[in-house]
């Protein structure tokens, strides 16, 4: 089963490598603008976003990379339309997101596949149980729920795993369960953030190699947020964001990095430190 499994995988990276797609095969599919998220923490206004301008194409596989705290989360949640943005626009496969309400966001999330780092698994219930949720929560017919479910456990490498609970799988089956939970419906976007954030490195190699898989067998679009440059390194586009604003490379990222520390080291206040120097 286990080597079935990494056959494929294997077979899936060689014809990645003989026909590898260029992005500007592909059209765009999301597109922020000048997007922006302010909240209070206390009496100070936090810019967690401060303007981010991105697109991605249809069937990327991209990375946003920071440190803590930069902001890549929340630009998740933005584009994942699990909250909305203090100003800017949000364009999803044609649709401004956002400025939608609950209702209508709560539909589009219905094409988003998400991924996170602590799994969010329901503990008394099997692998299989737990891929099968997301469509009896949509009224699928128990036959045809279980038959789908079936078949993205085997995708992911899972089909010996089907009545194990979480607690008897590993950190890494645990998080092939949740990939296969979010392929359950599947979505136009996957978001995954920090997904190899709660395993071991061997795991996390295994596991980013599914990612790859994935994305190139189902064409799903695939933004992972991470902190890590190895997982990083696995996507086809890059880009880094740091204290709330993105940068296409590294070294512009680097020293907008060492920018804003050097005015904190002045200052004081983060927060303050970069409204008083006129900082976006």
């Amino acid at each position: 089963m286990v080597d079935d499994y990494n056959e494929k995988v294997k077979e899936s990276m060689r014809q990645e490598e003989r026909s590898v797609p260029f992005a500007s095969d592909y059209r765009i599919v999301l597109e922020t603008k000048d997007l922006k998220k302010q909240y209070m923490q206390g009496k100070v206004v936090v810019h967690a976003l401060r303007g981010i301008n991105m697109t991605v194409e249809k069937g990327e596989l991209m990375s946003i990379r920071g440190p803590s705290g930069s902001g890549k989360s929340t630009l998740l949640n933005m584009i994942g339309a699990l909250d909305r943005p203090t100003s800017g626009t949000i364009i999803l496969e044609g649709q401004n997101i956002a400025r939608m309400d609950k209702n209508q966001l709560a539909e589009v999330r219905q094409r988003i596949g998400f991924v996170f780092q602590y799994f969010n698994l329901i503990g008394r219930l099997s692998a299989l149980e737990n891929v099968q949720l997301p469509l009896s929560v949509r009224g699928m017919p128990g036959p045809e729920r279980k038959a789908k479910a079936m078949e993205v456990l085997d995708l992911v490498g899972l089909s010996d795993r089907i009545k194990h609970k979480p607690s008897e799988l590993s950190g890494g089956q645990q998080q092939r369960v949740s990939i296969a939970r979010a392929l359950t419906q599947e979505p136009s976007f996957l978001l995954m953030d920090e997904p190899t954030g709660n395993i071991d490195t061997k795991t996390r190699d295994s596991l980013l190699q599914l990612i790859k898989m994935v994305n190139h067998e189902k064409k799903i679009t695939t933004i992972i947020i991470t902190h890590d440059a190895a997982v990083a390194k696995i996507t086809n586009r890059q880009v880094y964001i740091v204290d709330g604003l993105l940068y296409n490379t590294e070294d512009e990222a680097i020293q907008a990095e060492m920018n804003y520390k050097a005015i904190e080291g002045e200052n004081g206040n983060g927060t303050e430190r970069k409204m008083e120097a006129g900082l976006p």
